[in-house]
């Protein structure tokens, strides 16, 4: 069994994740790392997921993506961050769903233009219309998110801990028996 966490960029995925991880003795996955690790082992290039999202485009990005997630279907014991966009393929949910329990970490969307304009703009955002294209796109995945999620966690106002804390609180006993 696996814990997957999805939710917009900016919501904490990969750091919850990370400290969840440890706390259940599971190994930890950002989809997006294993994607640039993959990506440099096939074309001997070290770039980064958003520099591989921009110079490639979205579909090839996409197609890499969907690789690592069919690869993950062989691990147990893990809490995967997955990429923002990674379940707007129905197959990746599919997959997802046979191998873990899906949570949404969701963040408000204040907190997620503020920790986006702390960081750097992503690449799926026109720089142009940087307030419209990411309500547009947080207002397609967000349902996306509630509609495949197993629990939903709340993470505005909440320090890390206490998201894992809740998270271990809503998965099934027996993962937290594991320890």
């Amino acid at each position: 069994m696996n814990i997957i966490l999805c939710g917009f960029k900016n919501c904490g995925k990969s750091t919850v994740g990370a400290m969840l991880a440890k706390t259940l003795h599971f190994h930890f996955d950002d989809t997006d790392t294993l994607l640039e690790e993959y990506y440099r082992q096939e074309n001997n290039e070290l770039l980064g997921a958003a520099e591989i999202y921009t110079q490639h485009g979205q579909d090839i990005f996409r197609k890499l993506e969907s690789s690592i997630i069919q690869a993950l279907v062989k691990k147990d014991k893990r809490v995967i961050a997955l990429g923002g966009g990674s379940v707007l393929n129905p197959t990746n949910v599919a997959h997802l769903h046979t191998i873990g329990k899906i949570i949404y970490l969701r963040a408000s969307l204040a907190l997620l233009k503020e920790r986006m304009i702390a960081s750097r703009i992503p690449a799926f955002i026109n720089p142009h219309e940087v307030d419209a294209s990411f309500e547009k796109i947080h207002e397609q995945r967000y349902k996306i998110y509630e509609g495949i999620a197993d629990f939903i966690i709340d993470v505005d106002g909440k320090k890390t801990q206490a998201i894992v804390m809740e998270i271990r609180n809503a998965i099934p006993l027996s993962i937290n028996e594991t320890n």
